[in-house]
């Protein structure tokens, strides 16, 4: 299945903005054709160093079908969940286990089921080399589908043990980029241009940008690229503390020179902290942000002071057809519904999946 290249313009409903998606990846499109047989499985959530938990009953087979058998294939999703320091991802998880739960009950892959164990990283480098370690030890064929801040603590594991990172949404670090074991399937950095590249085309003359601490070096390079591109240039480049506190200071800097636009790089906790502040603002900037980021949980309250802001995004809207398939089986699984399921962890935990599947099928 072939989805053409485009470009998507979306006013929603709830809250007046825009979204733009950049591409539509082929790994998207697959995500929409399913099919084969059913088996049970159940997901494993763990923090590395501590026994693995049950995620849940076992998933029933499918009416008529058979259920897959034999040896399950493990992999491994990395994330935080609990964390202090860091955004966390429960709908990164949640997408997660929907895919286990999905794929096992509708034929597993090849006919084998798959077996998720759920690392929690904690915001820390060191819970995510652990989790990398703990991938290796238990012979996971590879870590899927992962958002971590701390790739540079993960793939050298990863890589001296020869297991796959493999289908990341937002690749953060050098490492993740470079590496010959590393295979992210979204381009993080592209919703930072498009945010430039849309505001500038808007007839945005001025412009600051905010980007959570750690990422800079990833999104910095290829947001002035775009702004050359329009011949402009981004003003100022501000580093947010990727902990959620009071960001007060934080946007009074980023509206230091009274910006007509302003980039926002960061998580949906840290815009629960950004939005009073920039409220209390006054300032008529119109703000860009990433899709499951700058979302209606973010601007909760706030609605006001988010009007008219644009969304940039990676993946196409998840409740366009290309992710029907996703949808069922976030339903399948019984998720939380109050999480933002078009989020850029979510979208990317169920696509590397997706992609897994298809490519550990061909083997």
């Amino acid at each position: 299945m072939r989805l053409p290249n485009r470009s998507v313009v979306e006013r929603r409903t709830a809250i007046p903005v825009l979204i733009v998606a950049m591409a539509i990846f082929a790994a998207l499109a697959l995500s929409a054709c399913g099919g084969g047989s059913s088996s049970s499985s159940s997901t494993e959530s763990t923090t590395a160093g501590e026994e693995p938990a049950s995620g849940g009953e076992a998933t029933k087979a499918a009416a008529g079908e058979e259920a897959a058998t034999g040896e399950p294939i493990k992999t491994m999703f990395i994330t935080p969940l609990q964390s202090q320091a860091t955004p966390t991802y429960q709908d990164g998880e949640a997408a997660a286990v929907a895919f286990e739960k999905w794929t096992n009950a509708h034929g597993g892959i090849g006919g084998r089921p798959i077996k998720i164990t759920i690392c929690d990283e904690r915001g820390e480098p060191t819970q995510a080399a652990a989790c990398a370690r703990q991938a290796v030890q238990e012979n996971d064929v590879a870590v899927v589908g992962s958002f971590t801040f701390f790739g540079e603590s993960i793939v050298p594991i990863l890589e001296k043990a020869h297991v796959a990172l493999f289908g990341g949404c937002c690749a953060e670090s050098a490492a993740e980029l470079e590496s010959p074991i590393s295979f992210p399937l979204g381009s993080q950095p592209a919703y930072g241009a498009a945010a430039v590249a849309k505001a500038f085309e808007e007839g945005c003359e001025t412009m600051n940008a905010v980007i959570v601490e750690g990422a800079e070096a990833v999104f910095e390079p290829v947001m002035e690229n775009a702004a050359k591109v329009y011949g402009k240039k981004i003003n100022k480049f501000v580093t947010i503390p990727a902990a959620a506190k009071d960001e007060s200071a934080v946007v009074a800097e980023a509206l230091s020179g009274d910006p007509e636009c302003v980039a926002t790089i960061f998580g949906e906790s840290l815009y629960k902290a950004w939005m009073g502040p920039w409220a209390q603002s006054g300032t008529s900037a119109v703000m860009y942000g990433a899709q499951g980021n700058l979302n209606e949980q973010a601007l909760e309250g706030f609605e006001e002071a988010g009007d008219g802001s644009i969304i940039a995004g990676v993946y196409a809207n998840y409740k366009t057809p290309p992710w029907q398939e996703y949808r069922e089986a976030l339903e399948f699984a019984e998720v939380d519904p109050s999480l933002d399921y078009g989020s850029l962890s979510a979208q990317g935990a169920w696509s590397g999946g997706v992609g897994f599947k298809v490519v550990a099928e061909s083997i």
